[in-house]
């Protein structure tokens, strides 16, 4: 199955991904940096070369594609993450106790 990437899974650094079936074929690259509120990205190919603007939704292109893991390793390129989720951990705000401000004032206090 494929997954457009900036239609299925959001452009993300990090990401491992493919140039689109109808473009010239990269082989595996990570994407580097994401613009436009994820609307073009760049990609880092594993052979070196770099390209600085992929269409990832920007004027209604997708460029990209998932890597589904068939690079050395064979590990998922990225996570199917169900809707209904719970947040990790880390994306949770932190206590009000641990929250910068005076002591024993909460951020919610303080505006």
């Amino acid at each position: 199955m494929v997954r457009v990437v900036g239609q299925d899974v959001p452009a993300s650094v990090g990401l491992r991904v493919r140039m689109m079936a109808g473009f010239k074929d990269q082989g595996s690259g990570t994407v580097t940096n994401v613009f436009a509120d994820g609307g073009y990205c760049s990609v880092a190919w594993d052979e070196g070369h770099v390209d600085k603007v992929l269409f990832t939704g920007q004027q209604g292109d997708y460029y990209l594609q998932i890597d589904e893991g068939d690079r050395p390793g064979g590990a998922p390129a990225a996570p199917v993450i169900p809707d209904d989720a719970a947040p990790a951990k880390g994306d949770q705000p932190p206590p009000a106790s641990q929250q910068p401000g005076p002591p024993g004032v909460a951020a919610r206090d303080q505006q």
